[in-house]
């Protein structure tokens, strides 16, 4: 199911081949979703906005990403900087890029 819904978000535009390589390691072709500009809100009584970027890893590509490895898409490098959710097949990361 997995295979389809990255090809659809594909031809959508939403999804990208990418290279991802973890430090000290061999950099492996892949298939991410990176998601620009996402608004966060504070959870207490003051509110709190700001912006971050993630990137989606399929696990079947990826399965075990980790922190600082790079995220290569379409000539921009992404790191991965914090693990924000992961299910049984992808895992989402908050990341720095340049």
């Amino acid at each position: 199911m997995d295979d389809a819904l990255v090809a659809a978000f594909k031809g959508a535009g939403l999804a990208d081949d990418a290279i991802y390589t973890p430090p000290g390691g061999d950099a492996v072709a892949c298939e991410v979703m990176v998601d620009e500009g996402i608004a966060e809100f504070g959870e207490d009584l003051a509110t709190v906005v700001g912006r971050r970027t993630l990137v989606s890893l399929l696990l079947r590509q990826i399965p075990n990403p980790v922190r600082g490895a790079t995220v290569l898409v379409d000539g921009t490098t992404y790191t991965l900087d914090i693990p924000e959710s992961r299910d049984q097949s992808i895992s989402r990361w908050v990341v720095t890029h340049d």
